[in-house]
């Protein structure tokens, strides 16, 4: 017997909902750390609300590598613990469609998962890394003089340090100003002046330093010292060469996939090591099949969700996603270290946990009773229902 379009459409809606509503609940928690930091941007370097929105855009994809295989799991969960909890399930089962049959919409969502995934994970992740990193240091070089704190040591710009000991950020002028210029480490500048102005050319992307009453201490590779005393001094730099991420060496999470796959080449043959590149390369394919594994384990435990309901739902999956992200990041310290080869690493919460899931799932299909089954109907399902609905209403007390 086949399971009819309108059961499909059924379930696809049971899972819909719950996908999207985990996605921007875990989406906006990740965000909240980022927000942190784009807030202090904004008090601190004037960041406009369109640079704010800008960035988000940027951090998204790497956030969704993470919180998309979440909301299968717990989408697949929570509906199949309405299902159970409702005996819909047994009711299904009793008029012949067997699990295969009910697996099509479960099928479409992790499919959907796993395709948001890799090309997050695989594409927009070091591309949205990079524009964040570039755009964030040009807001930061341009809104330098604006940041300037008297007493603190500023280091915005890379190879450049400002002190400053007061600063008037109405006239932007400061007294006892120290600039340590190291961009050119063959010729390292040190100036000093009792009193100057900084302006800030925005439309031009430059940097004014007026300065007035000090002197200027250079020293070349020959270790050929020069001094130099000034009544004024102007120097100018052009915040683009300076900000602009192209000129600086990026981080693995931050290379495309064929820059990754060069980078590893390049350093092989020079006998250097790779194990960082291969993890990440490795790490990369690796991520999106979480949204099959979580799919597939979760379709295997939420049949047994009979009691609890959405809330044991949601305690499973932050089970399984913790256990898996354990692994992952446990693969990936031992990657790195050498320890083992990247693609074992990386792959090993794939492979444990998805093995678990198709022997988990065959059971469950053939309605054959596996070893810890009676355990996880009869105390863990109970368990996970009754630590949720604490939960929750902890939180529900504090919001009073």
């Amino acid at each position: 017997m086949r399971a009819s379009g309108i059961l499909s459409r059924y379930i696809f809606k049971e899972l819909i909902s719950p996908f999207l509503l985990a996605l921007l609940v875990f989406s906006s928690v990740a965000m909240m750390a980022k927000l942190i930091d784009l807030m202090d941007m904004v008090i601190n370097k004037g960041l406009a609300p369109g640079q704010v929105l800008l960035l988000v855009l940027y951090v998204m994809p790497s956030l969704l590598v993470y919180t998309v295989p979440m909301s299968v799991v717990l989408a697949v969960l929570i509906a199949l613990g309405r299902l159970s909890a409702d005996a819909e399930i047994i009711a299904l089962k009793a008029s012949g469609i067997s699990l295969y049959q009910m697996l099509p919409p479960f099928a479409v969502v992790c499919l959907t998962g796993f395709v948001i995934t890799a090309l997050c994970s695989i594409s927009l992740e070091p591309l949205g890394r990079r524009a964040f990193r570039g755009h964030v240091e040009n807001v930061g070089a341009q809104h330098i003089a604006a940041g300037l704190q008297g007493g603190v040591f500023n280091n915005t710009l890379d190879g450049l340090v400002i002190y400053v000991q007061e600063f008037d950020p109405d006239s932007l002028q400061v007294k006892n100003i120290m600039i340590s210029d190291r961009r050119d480490l063959s010729q390292p500048v040190l100036i000093v002046a009792a009193r100057g102005i900084i302006l800030s050319d925005q439309n031009n992307l430059q940097l004014l330093f007026k300065l007035y009453d000090g002197s200027i201490h250079r020293t070349d590779a020959a270790q050929k010292y020069e001094y130099a005393v000034f009544t004024t001094y102007q120097m100018r730099l052009l915040l683009a060469d300076i900000a602009g991420a192209e000129n600086k060496p990026l981080k693995q999470k931050e290379l495309g996939l064929h820059s990754l796959f060069e980078q590893a080449r390049d350093r092989k043959s020079q006998g250097l090591a790779f194990l960082r590149e291969t993890t990440e390369i490795h790490k990369r394919f690796a991520l999106p099949f979480a949204c099959l594994v979580f799919g597939l384990l979760g379709l295997s435990l939420g049949v047994y969700l009979r009691r609890g309901g959405r809330a044991g739902g949601f305690m499973l999956s932050l089970v399984i996603v913790t256990l898996y992200y354990l692994l992952l990041s446990l693969g990936e310290e031992i990657s790195k270290g050498g320890f083992v080869h990247p693609a074992i690493g990386m792959w090993m919460p794939n492979g444990v946990m998805g093995a678990l899931a198709i022997y988990l799932f065959y059971t469950t299909a053939h309605e054959k009773p596996y070893p810890f089954g009676r355990v996880y109907t009869k105390k863990i399902a109970p368990f996970c229902a009754e630590a949720a609905k604490r939960l929750i209403n902890r939180i529900d007390r504090i919001k009073k």
